[in-house]
């Protein structure tokens, strides 16, 4: 018989062995054991018996990754976190480790919302005045908070800023970053030891990211990927105007295709020379670069100029592009 990796077992033996374990969905995120590394680039699934180091490319079954954390023989690395193969306790042994991963799941679940800023309220949930001076500020943007879990703080230091979380592939919150409407600082990032991951190490897609294997706009701030959603283009931020190695790891992960999408001004043109080449670097195709005609980006141009041109205005400027007919699937449903 096939040996089984045991969940229960490989989990408490995952979090004796590594200091920092990310749990999404059935994988679990340490850093690699291949190269130096603080930012989790080793993916081991336990119920596929299969690991991935993102950073080296090495791949394996979790028995081989056990023995050479361990030191040990393979036997032993089956002692300790695989299911012994004449084990009769079969049903009742299974849910047990399906309960064992429940509750894995929820306490990180619990966990993450408790790394919500303090303060913050959904706006299904608001009223108020600071509800109201948040709600304005989006309305003048022209944003629906609704679908991408958009947030505001009703108190504490971040009061009036408009909370935008960032989620990972398995809609996992994974960072915040919040959008201030007073004066004074316009963006203001969680304390560095709130998550594992830091701002150059995630996307901006929504809690629902677009399917892999998508045409996908590539924006540099939040607000822009947004007003493309809400014009019908599958859109994703960079939080910034460079992409950072987990960025490139993440994209390439989705397999997207990649529509470049900078600020129109001088530093966007040069962040989008530079994000092409890293993006080219990491193998993820580049299928060219589209930015507002006249306006700073998009959301500018959406307030300006509203959602009709925009929709107009994007599919003739992709189509001059010149490039292959998979972006006719992106431009069906505009």
């Amino acid at each position: 018989m096939a040996v089984e990796i045991d969940i229960d077992k490989f989990d408490k033996w995952v979090h004796r062995k590594f200091p920092t374990v990310r749990v999404r969905g059935d994988e679990y995120c340490v850093d690699s054991i291949f190269a130096d590394d603080r930012k989790q680039h080793l993916w081991i699934n336990p119920s596929k018996n299969a690991f991935h180091c993102w950073k080296t490319d090495r791949s394996g079954n979790v028995l081989s990754f056990v023995s050479r954390v361990e030191e040990c023989e393979y036997n032993e690395a089956i002692d300790k976190v695989a299911r012994d193969p004449r084990d009769v306790r079969g049903f009742h042994s299974s849910v047990e480790s399906l309960k064992r991963k429940v509750e894995v799941l929820q306490r990180e679940k619990q966990r993450r919302e408790l790394l919500l800023p303090k303060g913050y309220m959904r706006f299904e949930d608001g009223h108020g005045e600071t509800y109201q001076d948040c709600l304005d500020y989006l309305v003048k943007r022209n944003i629906d908070p609704r679908p991408y879990d958009i947030g505001y703080c009703e108190s504490g230091e971040y009061k009036g800023g408009i909370v935008l979380p960032v989620f990972d592939p398995d809609g996992l919150l994974v960072y915040w970053t919040i959008r201030m409407t007073k004066k004074g600082s316009r963006y203001r990032n969680p304390p560095k030891d709130t998550f594992s991951l830091s701002k150059e190490d995630v996307i901006w897609s929504g809690k629902k990211w677009p399917d892999p294997e998508s045409v996908v706009m590539l924006t540099e701030g939040i607000f822009d990927a947004i007003t493309l959603r809400q014009c019908g283009f599958p859109s994703v931020s960079l939080l910034g105007k460079d992409l950072h190695d987990h960025q490139k790891i993440l994209l390439k992960q989705m397999n997207y295709s990649i529509i470049l999408s900078a600020d129109n001004d001088k530093r966007g043109k040069e962040a989008m020379k530079r994000i092409y080449g890293k993006l080219l670097g990491a193998g993820i195709e580049v299928l060219g670069s589209v930015s507002p005609q006249e306006e700073k980006d998009w959301n500018e141009t959406l307030v300006k100029r509203g959602k009709k041109y925009v929709r107009s205005y994007i599919p003739g400027a992709i189509q001059r592009l010149d490039i292959s007919s998979r972006i006719k699937e992106m431009l069906s449903d505009v």
